[in-house]
């Protein structure tokens, strides 16, 4: 289970963007589901070849025309796979995160639906995220080469940027990219272990195609 700390910057957040909203009190909510394709970058393979199912539940606070923030409590599988084409032994690497990413969003193309209700067919997407590592394994082929996955670090900072097409005022269809600030691994942490100061430093970063409901 997830650090309770985990919620605390989430719930700060909201707060202050409800502020921004005074006289309009105007909230919202939805459910998305989805897939990332993700990778590490020291792991020794390339591409974008590790699926994992991403999927939670989403609140927003509607500002000034076009702009909202969102806040998101995801489920967020990642990790790597390695390819016949990268000069290792076979490998998979499966972490499970509980991710919070925070995102000021800007639309663009006004629409109304049927109930004359006005919502924006694009909206484009930047902000971090905060994701929580509460689960990882390895082949011991990746184990050979890497340190061991109890010296990763639990917690991770993301830059997250996207872009969402709003099929209706309800159902979404939208593309992310995440990329880690943190290290899960820091070589520079261990430079004078004289094992560990020989193993790359790891950070992970993955595309994210999401389907949403919002009410």
């Amino acid at each position: 289970m997830a650090h309770p700390k985990v919620f605390l910057p989430a719930c700060g957040l909201i707060f202050l963007a409800s502020q921004s909203a005074v006289g309009q009190q105007r909230f919202g909510g939805g459910a998305l589901v989805g897939v990332n394709a993700s990778q590490l970058d020291g792991d020794q393979a390339a591409g974008y070849n590790k699926y994992s199912l991403c999927a939670g539940v989403r609140g927003i606070v509607y500002l000034e025309n076009k702009k909202n923030i969102s806040i998101d409590l995801l489920y967020s599988g990642q990790g790597s796979r390695s390819t016949d084409n990268d000069p290792v032994l076979p490998f998979t690497v499966k972490l499970d995160y509980l991710e919070i990413p925070v995102l000021f969003n800007y639309g663009d193309w006004e629409k109304k639906d049927r109930n004359n209700r006005a919502y924006y067919k694009l909206q484009f997407s930047g902000g971090i995220s905060y994701s929580r590592l509460f689960n990882a394994a390895a082949d011991p082929s990746f184990l050979i080469n890497h340190a061991p996955l109890t010296l990763w670090q639990k917690n991770s900072f993301s830059a997250v940027l996207g872009a969402t097409y709003f099929v209706n005022a309800h159902f979404t269809v939208g593309v992310k990219w995440t990329s880690a600030f943190t290290r899960l691994f820091n070589q520079n942490d261990y430079n004078n272990d004289p094992v560990l100061r020989n193993y790359n430093s790891i950070r992970g970063y993955f595309w994210s195609l999401q389907a949403g409901y919002l009410f």
